[in-house]
């Protein structure tokens, strides 16, 4: 049996919680030169909040884009800024997923 030698790529999305490093693997360790991505809180509003178009972001698939689109939310940060009414007109199911946000 002959084995065939080939590089392995490694990558790595570092973040202070599981969505920051997941995005931050998709949308900038994949492309850095280093394969090492790491975002702060203090980067969403220059890193997460500029990702475009909005199925780019991890879990928002293009039926939600448009359903985004129609109740006039159509960039990351609008998304992020969005009342918990708004979002459980989105999301019936918002109301079990509200209580763990923290809500201004």
């Amino acid at each position: 049996m002959r084995f065939i030698e080939r590089p392995f790529l490694q990558l790595a999305g570092i973040g202070p919680n599981l969505l920051l490093a997941k995005v931050s693997l998709d949308h900038e360790a994949k492309h850095s030169p280093t394969g090492v991505a790491y975002w702060r809180y203090e980067d969403i509003p220059f890193k997460l909040w500029s990702i475009h178009p909005m199925k780019d972001f991890w879990g928002i698939s293009s039926a939600t884009e448009r359903r985004l689109n129609r109740l006039g939310i159509s960039t990351i940060k609008e998304l992020a800024l969005s009342s918990k009414e708004m979002l459980q007109r989105i999301w019936h199911h918002g109301r079990r997923i509200a209580p763990t946000c923290e809500w201004d």
